[in-house]
């Protein structure tokens, strides 16, 4: 099952709001990444699917798809389940979604546990011709696979030979280092991609909200990466959203959907060809609509561009306000470069 469209009339920021999960062709997204600014509905478009799926357990799961559309105040007017792109059937149902969190999982190190616990038992029924010690390497192996791109510090090692059997990892200084011992990004990242992993999801909707929390950047650059590939395993639609430049930078244009204000209302935007430049700083500033660097330094710059410009760059003021924009930055920044350059073309 995968979701093809979603059309809501009017729920919180989101009025007459169409969004469609399809490349330029026409054909699914199997991964959808739902960028904005805060506030442009990321968030409610998670909730409204969430809550959708959750009201409606029982959809015939041969279908090929699914397109939703949500009326006034949240409240579900129908929704096509359609196969071979034709409508085999239109369900009426009305519900207000209670607002909940769009994780799958919680964040419960007692939970990823178990999960590792039943994983290890699914995977030595499944591998009986194999020795215990076969059984174990392979297993941990798997798991470990899945992070093969990242920089990681810790590496699964196993479990516990204690009763509780607790994920235990290693690092080049010790072993057997407990899973609540772990940094917060790492933890995040073991419990959430592990989460997935252990649920072996087969045709569903992974919803995931802002997988950059806690992680650094370049965990962010590669999160996505592993999320599709766990998602990949079961044929899932994966949905997520950020306001990460590292994984909007890590995400094909096709697969980017942009919430933005026009004419007052939140709209979707999508590339229909690779933009000209995907530098973090034009994201950042562009799409995000932030500033990467402090408003104060971009007035120093300002001011003393005047000056370059005007050819007063030997001029005291000018000399004092470059030493003022030195204790930001070096002189070989690329500010100070573009300005050398114009200096160098007015003499």
């Amino acid at each position: 099952m995968k979701i093809k469209k979603m059309k809501i009339s009017d729920y919180k920021i989101l009025k007459d709001f169409e969004c469609n999960f399809t490349d330029k062709d026409g054909d699914i997204l199997n991964t959808v990444v739902i960028a904005g600014i805060n506030g442009s509905g990321k968030t409610s478009i998670l909730e409204l699917i969430s809550n959708f799926f959750m009201k409606n357990r029982k959809l015939p799961s041969f279908k090929d798809y699914i397109e939703i559309n949500i009326k006034n105040d949240g409240l579900l007017d129908s929704f096509n389940l359609i196969a071979n792109n034709e409508a085999q059937t239109r369900i009426n149902r009305k519900y207000k979604p209670t607002i909940t969190s769009s994780e799958v999982f919680q964040n419960d190190i007692k939970k990823i546990s178990n999960d590792i616990q039943t994983f290890f038992l699914e995977f030595a029924k499944e591998n009986e011709n194999l020795s215990f010690k076969e059984i174990k390497e392979k297993a941990i192996n798997d798991i470990n696979s899945t992070f093969e791109n990242l920089e990681l510090v810790t590496k699964f090692k196993g479990l516990s030979d204690d009763i509780k059997q607790e994920p235990i990892f290693e690092n080049l200084n010790s072993d057997n280092i407990k899973l609540k011992d772990l940094s917060t990004g790492e933890q995040q990242l073991y419990i959430r991609a592990l989460g997935f992993k252990m649920m072996k999801l087969k045709n569903s909707i992974i919803l995931v909200d802002e997988p950059e929390l806690s992680l650094h950047p370049n965990w962010q650059n590669s999160i996505l990466e592993i999320y599709q590939k766990i998602a990949k395993e079961g044929d899932n639609q994966l949905i997520i959203t950020t306001h990460s430049p590292h994984i909007i930078n890590s995400t094909s244009y096709k697969n980017l959907i942009f919430l933005i204000e026009e004419n007052n209302k939140i709209v979707s935007k999508k590339f229909n060809s690779p933009p000209l430049d995907r530098d973090i700083n034009t994201i950042i500033k562009t799409l995000m609509g932030a500033e990467y660097f402090p408003k104060e330094l971009k007035a120093l710059h300002e001011r003393y561009k005047t000056f370059v410009e005007n050819g007063n760059f030997d001029s005291q003021e000018a000399k004092t306000l470059k030493e003022e924009i030195l204790k930001h930055e070096s002189e070989n920044s690329l500010f100070f470069q573009e300005m050398a350059f114009n200096i160098e073309l007015m003499q």
